[in-house]
């Protein structure tokens, strides 16, 4: 229904948006992406991908219409760390509400697993707004809600992954936490964009979990796999409350109450998702 149409992703160079304008190429569809700085080097490798690059900020009406024009499908995603929830909610409407203007038939939403019910978190509850609201004014919406990324916990060539591991330890306490890889995400989003199905308004949560693991099993995987020891920035409670307050709320979640989706029927549905063992041999040099 949707190949022959541009499909528009949104964060095309970050984490979410790249995994699924990757899997969107492979599927042979015609993709358009917003960047924000199209002389970025990494939206200078898409061009050269044959991607169309569309200069446009989520928080600007008018670049947003532009690159609608003509989309048939879109995949959304905000980031609540940047502006704030407040910004992520707003961006994520208006962006459903222009979709909605140009004719887009079928929306896919970057959303989080428990995102839509209570949880005390706001950056968690902001994702159900925002799918709340996609439903609302008539859209084919298909909102991923995927649990812990497993590219967050341990990303050696990011300093700030040293402390994801040290909010996580205090976090769970002994408790498993349930993990996806990004990648995994992008494929579901990819088949969602583009699967060949009757478009009909409403809203379809795809729950996507991989492996279960503790933060001991999580280090004793890492040093099977790459031999060494990782580096983790140990801090005292103290200076997590006070340093990193909002992000450790997460963690502190994941350990009281957390995930608990059955990985037999995850897997059964689609046998290919990855264990952290197997993300992680794949991407133990990046």
């Amino acid at each position: 229904m949707i190949p022959h149409k541009t499909i528009l992703v949104v964060g095309a160079t970050g984490k979410q948006g790249g995994a699924v304008l990757k899997h969107l190429l492979q599927r042979g569809a015609r993709v358009r992406a917003l960047i924000r700085d199209p002389s970025n080097p990494k939206a200078k490798a898409l061009a050269a991908q044959h991607v169309e690059i569309v200069k446009g900020d989520l928080d600007d009406h008018e670049s947003i219409s532009h690159a609608l024009s003509g989309v048939g499908a879109v995949f959304g995603v905000q980031d609540p760390w940047a502006n704030g929830v407040d910004a992520e909610v707003r961006q994520g409407i208006m962006l459903g509400d222009l979709a909605k203007a140009a004719g887009v038939r079928r929306f896919v939403q970057a959303s989080v697993a428990a995102g839509d019910v209570s949880t005390g978190l706001e950056h968690f509850e902001s994702k159900g707004i925002i799918e709340r609201h996609l439903q609302s004014i008539g859209l084919d919406v298909t909102a991923v809600r995927p649990v812990m990324f497993m590219d967050s916990v341990l990303q050696s060539s990011e300093p700030r992954a040293h402390y994801i591991l040290e909010l996580l330890r205090h976090g769970l306490r002994g408790r498993p936490v349930q993990l996806i890889a990004v990648d995994d995400i992008g494929r579901v989003a990819a088949e969602a964009l583009t699967e060949d199905r009757p478009d009909k308004s409403g809203l379809r949560g795809i729950e996507l979990a991989g492996d279960e693991l503790t933060y001991k099993q999580i280090i004793e995987t890492f040093v099977l796999v790459t031999l060494r020891q990782p580096n983790v920035a140990y801090l005292p409670t103290i200076a997590i409350h006070l340093l990193a307050r909002k992000p450790y709320s997460s963690y502190r979640w994941m350990g009281r109450h957390g995930w608990h989706y059955d990985l037999n029927v995850m897997r059964a549905e689609r046998p290919w998702l990855r264990t952290f063992e197997s993300w992680l041999r794949a991407n133990a040099d990046r």
